[in-house]
């Protein structure tokens, strides 16, 4: 996805701008400057909550990831870190604090963004489900540290209504029980810094 301008007059974005030099051989977009996101680790019923991407041409899609996204013009930093993980979980957080800077301009090369996570930590309040509103999330699921580091599902209590897993309608909860998996992005990075810093490894 193009890097997008925002006019704050309009309060919406208004798409991405050509560059106007006519040598180009195909069009090339103008990148307005490094964007801002936020992921947070929330943690939930002893388990850390990653998202299942599912957008189609996204960037990663098909991979795990923690909730994170975007942060809207003058949002806080923290605001976006709590509203995304209520728009991709359905959790809202308490303990919010923050964990680091994640700022590898190479963190994420499917795209022409340059983007830079401020990552938070946050335990996950109520019941987990799957928001989906505009299609990015197909799954919500509670990990183990051990699954997490294997790559590998373990077994949860069979079920759609597994307080720890929440699907799409069309899916079949089965498939993330058992199997392999992969992690979006610099996230498994993020992930071994937080249980380094957890558990003093």
């Amino acid at each position: 996805m193009p890097t997008q301008f925002y006019c704050a007059t309009c309060d919406t974005f208004v798409g991405s701008v050509d560059c106007p030099n006519p040598n180009h051989a195909a069009p090339h977009k103008l990148i307005s400057g490094p964007q801002v996101a936020t992921d947070t680790i929330v943690e939930y019923r002893g388990r850390i909550v990653l998202i299942l991407r599912a957008k189609p041409g996204e960037s990663e899609e098909g991979k795990w990831a923690l909730p994170g996204g975007y942060m809207n013009y003058r949002e806080r930093c923290v605001d976006s870190a709590v509203r995304e993980a209520r728009e991709e979980t359905g959790l809202d957080l308490a303990s919010v604090a923050l964990f680091g800077v994640y700022d590898d301009p190479r963190r994420d090369m499917h795209s022409d963004r340059n983007t830079i996570a401020i990552v938070y930590t946050g335990v996950g309040i109520g019941e987990l489900h799957r928001e989906d509103e505009d299609g990015e999330v197909s799954a919500v699921r509670g990990f183990t540290r051990e699954e997490i580091e294997d790559r590998c599902f373990s077994p949860l209590h069979r079920g759609a209504e597994h307080p720890c897993l929440a699907v799409g309608g069309n899916l079949d909860p089965e498939r993330f029980l058992t199997g392999e998996f992969a992690l979006a992005f610099d996230h498994d990075r993020i992930l071994r810094d937080y249980f380094a810093s957890r558990h003093g490894l």
